[in-house]
């Protein structure tokens, strides 16, 4: 179903029905007065923080990370869900893009639970080094050193120790994780969103097709070549399973910026010497309609439910001591589709029965 949807919107975006300039991308409309990212951000309790890392241990240089910590403090240290998001998008993504109920951050705080959310290097109120570096392995380094820096106290006010770190992601952010884990071995458990080993050659050759420089739009008109985003965004959606304002707040707010450096080593990223390193419990959440990595047409990409995809994923989770999935109703982007609310439901009850089973 998502295909035929998609398919329909790119033959318009050819035709020029969605060729009007992109609304400012600190705004959200929806009927009423416009929301910026920063409100967004305050209405999730959030805390704006910047913290520097390096690209690789031999870089002499270093960069500045954006990051939001949510929710919560724990005095005693705690547990801390340190989410990413994908390609070409930012930290609104795990904020809803402002929408309530789509919201992971306010619905994880509302269980007494602690998230820091980062725009990735490359991406949003972040640093942007030289595209052909923010690949997976570097990034993965950089959020190594950024989980040090939870356990440490270093990043916060209150400069609370987590004595728990979770890595959450979405997509691209998912596979990040995955490098992360898998080379440092140093959190307590991964929640992998959207990003299975093995995919749909057609769709990912249909998604390639529509990466598109980012200098193009005038929200990124700075930025160098080898910056990236994708065009339309409902390339990432089932449209019949989510509200068309979503994909408009996507174009105003939710796009953002990738590059290169991640397209050149994606299959890196999901090679399974990495997964088969994971030593924690794994999460593996996707949507039923994801073109990106479900068929059921084909052989060996059947989503059809979370016993189908535990087959396709477990021998790549080989160390694990726990592998879960689910999967519910929803395309690419499980945060932004209507059902969204069920995996946050999930999340809250896996991370519960793990408990300290975890590093």
């Amino acid at each position: 179903m998502l295909k035929r949807a998609t398919l329909a919107l790119v033959a318009g975006v050819a035709a020029g029905v969605l060729a009007a300039p992109a609304a400012r991308a600190d705004h959200v409309r929806d009927g009423g007065p416009s929301l910026s990212a920063a409100a967004i951000a305050r209405r999730d309790g959030c805390e704006r923080t910047t913290t520097s890392v390096r690209l690789t241990a031999a870089d002499p240089g270093s960069y500045r990370v954006a990051g939001w910590l949510c929710g919560p403090r724990d005095p005693r240290g705690g547990e801390v869900q340190f989410l990413l998001p994908g390609f070409s998008y930012n930290h609104l993504y795990w904020m809803g893009l402002g929408i309530d109920r789509l919201d992971y951050i306010r619905a994880t705080t509302r269980q007494g639970r602690t998230t820091f959310v980062i725009d990735e290097l490359g991406s949003g109120a972040s640093d942007h080094p030289d595209p052909d570096q923010v690949t997976f392995t570097n990034l993965a380094y950089t959020v190594h050193q950024l989980v040090g820096e939870l356990r440490s106290g270093g990043i916060g006010r209150a400069h609370t120790r987590f004595r728990r770190v979770i890595g959450a992601g979405h997509s691209m952010g998912a596979g990040v994780w995955m490098v992360e884990a898998g080379t440092y071995g140093d959190v307590n458990a991964v929640m992998l969103a959207d990003f299975l080993h093995v995919t749909d050659p057609d769709f990912v050759n249909e998604l390639r097709a529509h990466y598109i420089a980012a200098a193009t739009q005038s929200r990124f008109a700075t930025l160098p070549a080898g910056y990236l985003t994708v065009l339309p965004r409902s390339l990432f959606y089932d449209t019949g399973l989510v509200n068309p304002s979503v994909l408009q707040r996507d174009e105003e707010i939710g796009m953002d910026t990738g590059t290169t450096g991640l397209t050149t080593t994606l299959a890196l990223a999901r090679d399974p010497k990495y997964s088969q390193a994971i030593a924690v419990p794994v999460l593996l959440v996707t949507g039923r309609e994801d073109a990106l990595g479900c068929n059921e047409v084909t052989p060996g990409l059947s989503c059809a439910t979370s016993q189908a995809v535990l087959d396709r994923e477990l021998p790549d989770y080989s160390s694990a001591p726990r592998v879960d999935a689910f999967v519910f109703d929803s395309g690419h982007d499980t945060n932004l589709h209507n059902a969204a609310p069920e995996w946050f439901a999930y999340a809250n009850r896996w991370l519960n029965s793990v408990g300290r089973t975890g590093r």
